[in-house]
């Protein structure tokens, strides 16, 4: 199994097992305070299957598939990119109902991901 754990989805820094105490070990990181997980530990004994249980809990990501992670709150970026799709969707004489909205959010959801 992979000893390597991945950087937060959320704010990038990587996280990392220490011990604690005799008998325990703790994964943390020093995330960013707006951070949804900068309170985040996840004890576990100290044992090698319990520490390779954490890894995999921890690399685990559970974005189901056709969904995407972007910030709760716009960037500029993506904002400028909903605004440009929608003018462009709405010139287009031969557009149905909808067409304008969901041109405008697949612009500003692959401007998200560009600063994941």
């Amino acid at each position: 199994m992979s000893e390597k754990l991945e950087k937060c989805p959320f704010c990038g820094v990587n996280p990392y097992i220490g011990m604690i105490g005799r008998d325990w070990y703790r994964l943390t990181a020093h995330h960013d305070e707006n951070c949804i997980l900068h309170l985040y530990e996840e004890d576990a004994p100290q044992t090698e299957e319990q520490r390779q249980l954490l890894i995999k809990a921890w690399n685990t990501r559970h974005i189901p598939k056709d969904y995407a992670l972007v910030p709760v709150e716009s960037t500029k970026e993506m904002e400028d990119a909903f605004d440009s799709a929608l003018c462009e969707a709405l010139d287009d004489r031969n557009r149905k109902p909808g067409d304008g909205f969901k041109a405008a959010h697949k612009a500003m959801i692959k401007a998200a991901q560009k600063n994941t």
